[in-house]
């Protein structure tokens, strides 16, 4: 993004920013949607307030309030927040917020990189455009990647791999299958190295 949109806690005076380190968090509003900030530490802050118009009459919004931190809710493993406009709800993860405002808008194909595997960790310098394949990448390099009795569906064990590698190598397929309640495939691409890589 342009630096000449860029603005530090100390640049906006209408809005109060007490809760930002303003020696290290720059402030930047939020392309499409009027009174949402995004800083380049990965904090999601609003000056949206709502307005009562009198007893009977409803009430209006607008972006001139109190500037506060969202909340951001943890969903599939990544911190999210919902953001309005034109009266619509959206709800976006933090960390494409931080890379469309810091990073421009995703490359074809490509999508959000945590350079170091916590994500958690919606900061500029841990983000970054990569590919699906640079992902699984990082997954694996921090040890993320759900393998063995990790994935929630698993029904063999890291105990039964070895048997059935081991004892049971001379056993037939389809009673080895039988005994651990999967398939006669499952039983042979276990023996044959192909899954349970990391056994």
């Amino acid at each position: 993004m342009d630096s000449t949109n860029q603005a530090t806690a100390k640049e906006l005076p209408a809005l109060q920013v007490s809760i930002l380190d303003e020696e290290k968090e720059k402030i930047v509003p939020i392309d499409g949607f009027a009174g949402y900030f995004v800083t380049n530490q990965g904090q999601i802050l609003s000056s949206r307030r709502r307005i009562s118009l009198g007893i009977g009459r409803g009430t209006k919004s607008d972006c001139n309030g109190e500037l506060k931190r969202l909340k951001p809710v943890m969903v599939n493993g990544y911190l999210r927040v919902t953001l309005r406009a034109e009266g619509k709800r959206r709800q976006i993860s933090v960390h494409t917020i931080v890379l469309q405002t810091f990073a421009g808008p995703c490359p074809a194909e490509m999508e959000g990189r945590h350079l170091n595997g916590n994500a958690m960790e919606n900061t500029v310098g841990n983000l970054k455009w990569g590919t699906a394949l640079q992902n699984a990448s990082d997954r694996d390099r921090h040890g993320r990647t759900a393998r063995g009795t990790r994935q929630g569906s698993a029904k063999l064990d890291e105990r039964k791999v070895k048997y059935i590698r081991g004892e049971g190598r001379m056993k037939r397929l389809k009673d080895l299958a039988f005994a651990f309640g999967v398939s006669i495939a499952t039983i042979s691409y276990v023996r044959r190295g192909e899954t349970w890589r990391s056994v």
